[in-house]
This record gives C-alpha cells, structure tokens and sequence, in this order.
C-alpha cells in the first residue's frame, strides 16, 4: 500500500466511519434491503458504531454515534 492509498481511506475527524468501513456498512444494507428487510435509519447509529468499534484494539471507550448520525 503507498502513503496516498491510506490517506485515501482516511476521513476527517468528523466522519466517523472510514471510506471502507462505509462500504462494509454499505455492502451489509443493501442485499437486506433488496430481499424485503431494510434496516431502519434509528439501526444505523448502532451498526456503524459497531464497526468502528472494531478499529480500536484498545480497551479505550468510544462513545456511541448520535440518533441522528444517518
């Protein structure tokens, strides 16, 4: 990987997925959405914060993302 790819995957502090955490989210919600089952946006807050939470190999707590993330 070049020094440019990884800042590609890089969001501003504000963001608080990356660029392929969002597409894992992405890859997730759109098959169930296509088979009848969306997910709700109050869920979304929840999954994305679990998927952040899988970056940190510290047992440093994160906080949850806001109702009104999505």
């Amino acid at each position: 990987m070049h020094i440019g790819d990884a800042r590609k995957n890089k969001r501003p502090k504000a963001n608080s997925l990356t660029i392929l955490e969002e597409k894992a989210l992405k890859t997730f919600l759109k098959p169930m959405s296509n088979l009848g089952n969306p997910v709700r946006i109050k869920f979304l807050p929840s999954l994305a914060f679990s998927i952040a939470r899988q970056r940190f190999t510290t047992n440093k707590a994160t906080k949850p993302l806001g109702k009104s993330w999505a």
